[in-house]
């Protein structure tokens, strides 16, 4: 490995961890429902949909997408819906798992930012700032 390509990897990274330190500063959930629609890349999802999607990635076996399928469509309409699962012994709210996604996939999603735009304008002005 290059020193230009471990000083550039670097610059990268530092990028990246800047970024990330001003978007949890202006953090919430819609903009957070917003990235992880764009990351997916699926403009017509709704709530439920984008976190279906992110549960599914998770457990991937068909067993498992029909109780994440039976509990998402138990919560829809509802306000900040706990999704549970007592298969999985998973509980958590709509909130903390598009947190989660977003937070554990961000660096991905700084480096498909000029590819995709769909992403929210909060997130572009943050990029922005940081370069």
């Amino acid at each position: 490995m290059s020193n230009s390509r471990v000083a550039r990897e670097l610059k990268v990274k530092a990028y990246g961890s800047k970024a990330f330190e001003r978007y949890k500063k202006k953090e919430d959930f819609i903009t957070n429902y917003q990235m992880a629609r764009a990351y997916l890349g699926d403009r017509g999802a709704n709530v439920m949909g984008v976190i279906e999607k992110i549960l599914s990635n998770k457990y991937n076996l068909p067993w498992q997408m029909k109780y994440i399928r039976f509990a998402t469509r138990n919560v829809r309409g509802k306000r900040n819906p706990i999704i549970s699962i007592p298969k999985f012994n998973f509980e958590c709210d709509s909130e903390t798992i598009l947190s989660k996604f977003v937070h554990k996939n961000f660096s991905n999603m700084v480096a498909n930012h000029k590819d995709n735009d769909d992403y929210p304008i909060t997130f572009t002005n943050i990029l922005n700032s940081v370069s």
